[in-house]
């Protein structure tokens, strides 16, 4: 076999792995999802504030992923990406980071958190280059949530808000 013919096989190798690994995204409107809180016990200026102060205390630069900031309309919007193993399938590996946008706002004793955008990857093992894998339907989405958004994100958000001490506050 000819050089040509062997480094055409090789490149042909080479995209056919690399097109394995590309994943056709969910449609936005699956990748979304609203969480409601109602009688959080408190107003809309002091879930605001609450809220404020968990951004700030749970992202390393709370500065890069607020966008938004608007206390008359008690409103936070944010961009930013959550580490979180999930594995789909035997044949799947975990993944990793889901990028995503998050939507605070606050009305008097009730919040709504939505997360949108959602775009989970993991890293190459060698040179650490985005591999996306999804999430790629209804399915993916709901365990993406479930296993990551909802623990970390959502659910201690809601806390915070709604005043829950933690043991930590007892001191």
């Amino acid at each position: 076999m000819n050089k040509k013919a062997k480094i055409s096989i090789f490149l042909w190798i080479g995209l056919a792995f690399n097109c394995a690994s590309l994943a056709s995204l969910a449609p936005v409107e699956i990748r979304q999802k609203s969480f409601v809180k109602e009688n959080t016990g408190v107003d809309k200026n002091k879930a605001y504030d609450r809220a404020a102060i968990w951004f700030s205390k749970n992202f390393n630069d709370s500065n890069s992923v607020t966008r938004l900031k608007d206390s008359i309309e008690s409103r936070i919007i944010g961009k930013g990406t959550l580490k979180c193993d999930v594995s789909y399938s035997l044949t799947e590996a975990d993944a990793a980071y889901h990028d995503f946008s998050i939507d605070f706002q606050a009305r008097e004793n009730k919040i709504r958190i939505k997360i949108e955008n959602i775009w989970s990857y993991r890293l190459h093992p060698y040179n650490k280059e985005k591999i996306s894998w999804g999430p790629t339907d209804e399915e993916d989405i709901q365990n993406v949530l479930s296993k990551c958004f909802e623990p970390l994100i959502v659910n201690p958000l809601v806390e915070s808000i709604s005043g829950r001490k933690d043991k930590e506050d007892n001191w």
